[in-house]
This record gives C-alpha cells, structure tokens and sequence, in this order.
C-alpha cells in the first residue's frame, strides 16, 4: 500500500473505534514502562505527549486495512474483502494430532504454544491464514500483530528493518532501538509469512537475522509459515502444523464464495459438473488454490481439468484470452504485441531465471533487467521489457504490484513456467540431473510438475538415480550374518535410505538446545539444515536427516507407483538409553540399537520426515520391485536410442 498523510488519516479514522482499545490495553502501559529508559537513553523528540499512541494507531489501521483485502489471480487481481473470501480452514499438529478450525485468532492455542510452524505445499491458503489472523487480533482487541512478509528481506534488510520501515511510512521516524524495546514487553502477535520465499543467494543470513529475533522477542505469540523446507530446522521450537485438506463438501462451499462477489453466477453448474466427474478431479479438490483455478477456468471454457497440469496449462490460457465479462466480451489487447506462444516462451525464461535467483519479488528496474536478460535468451521475440511488465500486471495478470515492488501471483505460477521452461529445453536431462545432485529442495514443487507433465523424462533422469543409489544403499549395508535372524532388517535397510537418524534418551530440553549439542557433538551434522525432531511418544525421541532422495520419494507414493511400499506400525517401544548421550543409526553390530533386544524396536519406530504422510506412515521403497524397475527402464532407454534412424523416418 503507497500511503500519503491525507490516506493515512483518513484511515485512522474508520479504524479508531476498533484501534482505540489496543491503545488502552496494550500501548499506554507499555509507555509508562518506557518512560525510563527513555531519559536513561536520552531519546531526543520521543518523549512528545500522545506521540506514541498516534504512531501505534496509523500502524495499526494501516495494517488492519491491509488484513482485510487480499489480491485474488481469479478476479485480475482486485482487491477483496478477505471477509467476504475467508474460508475457516483447519490445521493439525504433527506432534499429537491435535485439530484447531481457524474461524478466528484462536488465543488458548497460542496461549498453549507460543510458537507454531504451519509447514503445507503450494497453495494450502499459508498467507491468506497470515492476514485473516492479523485481522482477527485487531478486531478482537487481542495483540498488536506484525505481518512480516519474509521475500521482503535481504541480507541488508533484516526483520526490525521491515518492522521499522512498517511503522515509518512517511513522516516522524520511530527510533529502531526504541521500536524493539516495545516488542521486547510482549502483547505482540508476530507473523513471519513465507519462509520458503527466502531469497536463495543470502538465505543462511537472513535465516540466521530472523533466529535472532525470535529469540530476543520471546515474550510474544509467533506464527511462521513455509512450504516444507530443510532449512525450518533453525525454528525447532516452533511445534508444527499442517493445513488439513478441504473436506468433500468444503470445495463446494468456497467455489459458492467465489459465486457471491463474480460478475457471472456458475457455481451450481459447476458444482454439479464436478459432482459427476469426481474422481476425476477429486486429488485436486483438497487445494483451496486449485479449487479457485478450477472456477476461473470453468467461468472461461466451461470444462473440467483432469489433473494439476491441466489446471495450470488453462489458467494461462484463460488470462491470456480473458475477456472483460462488464464490456460485452470486450478484449484488452496486448501492450507487449506478443501472441499466446510467444508470451509463453518469455514467461518460462523468466520464470526459469527468478527460481533461479529464488525469489518472488522485485523492483521494477530488477524486473525490467529480468525481463531485457530473458529476450536476450530468446531468439525471434521482439517487445519492450516494459510493455511485456505492464501485460503481466494487467491483461495476463501473472504479477501483482505489492506496494513498491512487483510480485508473482503465486509462487506456483512461477514453479509451473519453471517447469516448462526445463521440459522444453533440449538440455532438460541435464538440468534435472543437477536438480539430483544438488540435492536441494528448492525445486521440489518443479520437480512436481515435470514429474506429471514428463515422466518419461522424470523416469530416465530422477527416477533411475534414485533406484540405482537406494539398490547401491540396500546390498551394501546390514548385510552381516548376525543381522540375518531379525525380521526386519530388510525393512530397516529400505528405510535408513536417504536419512540419517539419530537417537536420543527422552528429555525436557527444548529443540535448540538439542541441535547445539549435535553441532558439538556431532560436527559432521553442524552445518546439515535438514534435520527434524520427532518426539515419538515412547521413551526416547529421533533427530532425523533427510533431503532431496525423501521428497522425491513422497512424490512417487502420492502416484501409486508399484516399487513404493508403505508402512505403518504403531505399538508400545522402550529402548533402554544412557542420558545426555546421541546414538547415531548405522549398520555396526556393536551399536546398542543393534543389538537383539532392540534391532526391531528400532526399525518400527523410525519416522517418515515429510510432510504428506505426518501420520505415522512410512513410504519406502521395495527392493525387488526397485530392480524390476530399473531393468525396465535401462531396455526402455536402450529402445528409445534404437528405435528410429533418420534414414528409417523417411524410409517408404
């Protein structure tokens, strides 16, 4: 939001009656706390009367105002009533399964955990929970919250430079030091919204800035939000989360939310469509994201997709072809002049080129570089960098302004052109071949794409390094004669593939102090950002280290593939351990979690670190299965390479 004075103030004054409470309860007693430190650090024009009240009111209602609109892609990015769009969702604790619906700020939860992680994929509804908890808390006269957007940072920008920029939009400057001393008294509810859009280049700074943060504002209600990452690690204390999907009903109730603020009324129509094609669309339906792609493409050709590409390849061409439904079908042309396909062509490269970058949003003269670097690489495109921007932010909105910068609509929007950029490219093997390699979980929604828009490829490149390095894992370890009497040693090497696990004697220490001890005593994990603890219920608890190989993993069960297994075991596990003392799980026989009393115990209580199966079910791959596989994909490349010459193409 670009704020002026005569805004400002006009602002302030719808949102007295709502802000004049918090004042009251939470800021005026804070100031006479202050008034102190104040003179002790000489505080030039901050001790002014009603100067901190009037200050705290413009944040807050320019932050209220803020929490209740949102940009929605469906509607070309208007601004709407997040009242008139909010759909109650519900999120369950990984740790105990714990179900909280959130129709409002929900304050014995955060009463009871101070700290929560709500960890989901793409499009789950993480920032439209951020806003609507913001607005909740304002309107119930709850906190003061702060809606930290984290794309916002950089290594120069930390979070109290966001916070101070928030509270300084134009005009008096709140002194920084004098800001924090603020947070620091507590009553402050802190959104830190988006880990995973961390920008890639600077991320264990910025990580390392937010860590320090939270540790010094402790006394507060935190909230963070993220798709599943590695690097969530650092915020061990935050329990965690995940969205539960939409309910069978659910989609229906929101697609008559979307009904009640369009132009056009299609929601009985489509909600019968969907109703007889549901198995068709039913694994899409549980996304509130792709439940309102779903009726923006339905508004433009009357259809329904069949699968998540689908989705995808007809919102592109639904905002691309879109006509002004209040203009008797009137079509805003294209200031770029590029048609469908070439638009297409320069939106993969630079969607292929930010993912790259790992960021999501920029400034306008950033954009118009990514942009001019993108036509560079794009041979036969002609238009100017600045007509192709204004196109994305108006007649294909792709982007959204948010306030000074410019951002995607979706971070999935940018995943999918990604996507399409590497399945285009003749060098798509070796871009995934990397991908493997580098083993980073950055490009796991991209991965997700090409694996259901190519899988040929996928098969060729991910799948088969991944069967040959767990057949290489599975014949090469726990293969010594002693091991050969426990009935689960085939079990225990199928799922050691790809994780580290160590194990540890149940204590009441918090997650930091864990990870301090592995980092000194256990140096070869110090600088891994994928770690997780689970507290597993029995007497011990796990750290376990995953990466790229479990996602990937994940991936392939949620398609039913037949070399992925999955296990389930639940039953009551002692495993008599000394304190104060972590036991790394390897194959040495000599290692107590080895021995005959506790082989099995072990291989049964090792948990899965995703994010999909959080409910105590393993997926792993089957060896037999995982050979079978690889055999028929080594004929399948060798046919592919014999199949056809060029002589045989054109042969009568």
């Amino acid at each position: 939001m670009d704020n002026n004075v005569d805004e400002i103030a006009k602002i302030v004054s719808i949102a007295k009656p709502l802000i004049d409470p918090i004042i009251s309860a939470f800021i005026k007693p804070k100031i006479e706390k202050l008034t102190k430190w104040l003179k002790k650090e000489d505080v030039e024009n901050q001790v002014v009367e009603n100067f901190f009240e009037s200050k705290f009111a413009d944040y807050l209602s320019i932050t209220l105002s803020k929490c209740r609109s949102i940009n929605l892609l469906i509607f070309q990015n208007q601004q709407v009533k997040i009242d008139d769009i909010y759909f109650p969702l519900s999120i369950s604790s990984t740790k105990d399964r714990g179900r909280y619906k959130l129709k409002a700020f929900d304050k014995p939860l955060f009463e009871k955990i101070e700290k929560i992680l709500i960890s989901d994929t793409a499009g789950m509804g993480k920032s439209t929970i951020s806003k609507w908890l913001c607005k909740s808390v304002i309107e119930e006269n709850l906190a003061i919250p702060l809606l930290i957007e984290l794309r916002n940072l950089t290594a120069e920008h930390t979070v109290l430079d966001e916070i101070f920029t928030q509270f300084n939009p134009i005009g008096q400057d709140f002194d920084k030091d004098l800001i924090f001393k603020f947070i620091e008294l507590g009553s402050f509810f802190i959104v830190l919204d988006g880990f995973d859009e961390i920008q890639l280049k600077s991320q264990e700074t910025i990580i390392k800035s937010i860590r320090e943060f939270v540790d010094k504002a402790n006394n507060n209600w935190f909230l963070l939000t993220s798709r599943p990452e590695g690097a969530l690690s650092a915020f061990g204390d935050f329990q965690n989360f995940n969205i539960d999907p939409l309910s069978k009903d659910e989609p229906f109730d929101l697609i008559k939310k979307y009904d009640s603020i369009a132009p056009t009324k299609i929601s009985k129509q489509l909600i019968k469509d969907i109703r007889e094609k549901y198995e068709q669309v039913q694994d899409l339906l549980g996304n509130p994201f792709l439940v309102s792609l779903l009726y923006s493409t339905y508004t433009f050709n009357k259809d329904i997709p069949s699968n998540k590409i689908s989705f995808y390849e007809e919102i592109y061409s639904a905002l691309y072809k879109r006509h002004d439904l209040s203009k008797d079908g009137w079509t805003r042309p294209k200031k770029s002049t590029l048609d469908i396909q070439q638009f297409r062509i320069l939106l993969r490269q630079l969607a292929f080129d930010t993912a790259l970058l790992g960021e999501t949003n920029y400034s306008e003269t950033k954009l118009q570089k990514l942009v001019d670097d993108a036509l560079k690489k794009s041979p036969g495109l002609i238009t100017k960098p600045d007509d192709f921007i204004e196109d994305l932010l108006t007649t294909v909105p792709l982007f959204q302004r948010d306030g000074f910068k410019i951002k995607w609509a979706h971070k999935s929007i940018q995943d999918f052109f990604a996507s399409e950029f590497i399945v285009y490219d003749s060098r798509k093997e070796d871009f995934l071949n990397v991908v493997y390699q580098t083993n980073t979980e950055h490009f796991n929604n991209v991965l997700e794409f090409i694996l259901e828009s190519d899988y040929k490829s996928f098969r060729k490149t991910i799948v088969k390094r991944l069967l040959n390095d767990f057949v290489n894992h599975f014949e090469r370890f726990y293969k010594g004669s002693e091991y050969q009497a426990f009935e689960s040693v085939e079990l225990r090497r199928s799922m050691t593939f790809g994780i580290t696990y160590l194990f540890k004697k149940a204590d009441d220490r918090n997650f930091d102090e864990i990870f301090n001890e592995i980092d000194s005593k256990h140096p070869e994990y110090q600088s891994d950002k994928n770690r997780s603890i689970f507290a597993t219920g029995y007497d011990f608890e796990i750290v376990a280290i995953a990466g790229l190989k479990i996602a990937i993993i994940e991936m392939l069960a949620t398609k039913s593939k037949k070399y992925i297994k999955t296990f389930r075991f639940e039953k009551e596990l002692k495993i008599a351990l000394a304190a104060n003392t972590f036991y790394d799980l390897n194959d040495d026989p000599k290692n107590i979690l080895n021995n005959k009393r506790n082989f099995n115990k072990v291989s049964y209580s090792l948990p899965f670190p995703g994010n999909r199966f959080s409910d105590s079910s393993f997926p792993y791959i089957d060896y037999i299965e995982a050979k079978k596989e690889l055999d028929k994909i080594e004929m399948d490349i060798e046919s592919d390479s014999s199949k056809f010459s060029i002589s045989n193409l054109f042969a009568k």
